[in-house]
């Protein structure tokens, strides 16, 4: 969370009086003997489970089409070739 140089506080805090309670702070803070708490990060787990499935679905797709126009290129000795040098 960014905090103001002037003040050493985020707005959030000098509006609440405290920093916010996150995701990945309620571990930290040992809210989880709360049932609420607890039904709360399984849901939260169970949705970044699914977003990372998405995704590398996602990438396996985006792969598959830039793929189909890719092939290995097998040269033997004395096969002539075209080289085309770019410079950076």
């Amino acid at each position: 969370m960014q905090k103001s140089s002037t003040t050493g506080y985020s707005p959030f805090e000098l509006l609440n009086g405290q920093s916010p309670v996150a995701p990945h702070t309620i571990l930290m803070r040992g809210f989880l003997r709360s049932p609420h708490a607890k039904k709360f990060m399984k849901a939260w787990d169970e949705t970044l489970e699914l977003a990372w499935l998405r995704l590398h679905e996602a990438i396996r797709r985006i792969k598959k089409c830039i793929d189909k126009d890719r092939w290995d290129a097998c040269f033997s000795v004395g096969d002539i070739i075209f080289l085309k040098i770019t410079e950076d």
